[in-house]
């Protein structure tokens, strides 16, 4: 078992070598996101342009677009094309919806390519519609349907998705039940029933929960709960997390991609405001892999350089235990705001494997950003990330991103 999952973490980084470089890309997007202008104008459009290479490997691309005008305040669109990159992968879109609302908060309709993110479910990437409605006695609706997005634009196969959830406020909280259905090639694929919920027990008190049934194999996708008591600069928290691959994030960093494989997690952290402008965190469990047990812990500390927390340095050690794939980590991060026009951020991760297995003693991972968003319709952003891994000696990728907006009559 510790070889398959070393050799699944190290699957997962291949991922995050080809894919989750476009997590890096928003990352780069939102230092300069701020950036946006608050005008009234009647028409307003934004164009954001990502690029990044990795040496002889080529390049790629990403293209995002929103637009809205004070005419119709009720709706705007939005796109975001993947471009393709230099290792042979096509270009691709991976948003393209309009979005309408009632300006009172009552309704709203999200029609297009989107990824829809609903309660305790599954984020589910699909063309079609999602809608929501707010209904009197603190009851909301959601129902969403469409087709399973296939990269490229393939064939349908008879694929379709559906599914909805309604949630009401409860005993000072809100519950909220939802399910969903997917269709492979006309052939049930997937059915879960979801349940989410947070309350307020006391005024220092707050339970959220959230559990997922897989209804065709008849067991728990996900289960989460948490318990959270707070008062001034102390907060504490008690948590249990069990999840299945088909309910894993993308991996943005090299530390998600060690640490995030089907598990079940369960432990407490604390959070201490030891000054004004200090955070410092701590985290305590254990993870529970196929009836091994081993230890998760993170400690860390947050330093603000100003008030606004523009600017702030921070460090993070991180242990995960367990038989042949155990490791040790350490993260440092760092963001400074130069004047209103610049900014500049870095982080940097190193993981020590107890048993490297030949594949190399120290694995690092880093990425350093400058921002630059100018008073005129022009913002731009320019990162440098660079890594190594049980798959390659080292990699670098240099991304930028270009934005212009446009309002007129």
């Amino acid at each position: 078992m510790a070889s398959s999952v070393s050799d699944n973490a190290a699957s997962r980084h291949r991922s995050h070598c080809r894919h989750c470089t476009l997590g890096t890309l928003v990352v780069v997007a939102a230092l300069g996101a701020e950036g946006a202008s608050a005008s009234a104008d009647p028409l307003r459009l934004r164009a954001d342009a990502y690029a990044f290479g990795n040496g002889g490997n080529g390049g790629a691309g990403l293209l995002s677009l929103q637009g809205r005008d004070k005419f119709t305040p009720w709706l705007d669109a939005e796109a975001q094309i993947w471009l393709g990159a230099g290792d042979g992968s096509a270009g691709d879109v991976l948003i393209i919806a309009a979005n309408a609302r009632d300006l009172k908060g009552r309704a709203s309709v999200r029609v297009g390519r989107q990824l829809v993110v609903s309660g305790a479910l599954r984020p589910m990437h699909l063309d079609g519609v999602d809608a929501h409605v707010r209904a009197p006695a603190g009851i909301d609706v959601e129902a969403f349907a469409g087709f399973p997005v296939i990269a490229q634009s393939g064939p349908r196969q008879f694929d379709w998705l559906v599914g909805g959830r309604v949630s009401r406020r409860v005993w000072g909280g809100r519950l909220g039940l939802g399910a969903m259905e997917s269709r492979d090639r006309g052939a049930l694929d997937t059915r879960e029933i979801g349940i989410d919920g947070s309350w307020p027990v006391t005024k220092r008190i707050d339970l959220t929960t959230a559990v997922v049934l897989d209804t065709i194999r008849f067991g728990l996708a996900e289960t989460r709960a948490s318990a959270m008591w707070s008062k001034r600069t102390l907060r504490l928290e008690l948590f249990g997390v069990q999840r299945t691959a088909a309910h894993l994030l993308p991996a943005t960093s090299l530390f998600s991609v060690l640490g995030d494989v089907p598990a079940v997690r369960t432990g407490g952290a604390a959070r201490w405001r030891a000054a004004p402008r200090l955070d410092v965190t701590a985290t305590a469990g254990v993870r529970i892999i196929d009836g091994e047990i081993a230890e998760d812990l993170i400690a860390g500390t947050r330093l603000r350089l100003n008030d606004s927390g523009s600017s702030a340095v921070g460090l993070e050690l991180t242990r995960e235990g367990g038989a042949g794939y155990a490791w040790t980590g350490a993260r440092a991060t760092g963001r400074y705001t130069f004047c209103p026009a610049w900014m500049a951020s870095a982080e940097f991760e190193l993981a020590r494997p107890d048993d490297d297995r030949g594949r190399g003693k120290l694995w690092p991972w880093g990425l350093a950003a400058v921002t630059w968003r100018s008073e005129s319709k022009w913002d731009a952003a320019m990162a440098v990330e660079a890594s190594a891994s049980p798959e390659l000696r080292y990699r670098v990728d240099v991304l930028a991103r270009l934005s212009r907006r446009w309002e007129a009559l």
